[in-house]
């Protein structure tokens, strides 16, 4: 699924997260610059997702049917898991 790219110039996606550990979705397209990645999380279980992105923070942990957004700078095209 693809970011959306704001008025701003940061593009934003929503992913959620489930008891079963599932990222939905599971990839995200996205442009080199600014991306705002909000973790939201539809299950019970709390969740701390990590990015393996340079300079990326992770979430913390993200209590049921709470969220959490981490705001990443991606310079180079590239897979980057979580």
């Amino acid at each position: 699924m693809a970011a959306v790219l704001g008025a701003d110039g940061v593009q934003r996606i929503e992913i959620t997260v489930d008891d079963e550990l599932r990222l939905t979705p599971q990839v995200v397209t996205a442009r080199p610059g600014r991306i705002e990645l909000t973790f939201r999380n539809v299950g019970l279980t709390p969740h701390d997702i990590a990015l393996r992105i340079p300079a990326a923070t992770g979430t913390g942990n993200i209590n049921g049917s709470a969220s959490d957004t981490v705001t990443v700078e991606i310079s180079e095209p590239g897979t980057y898991p979580m």
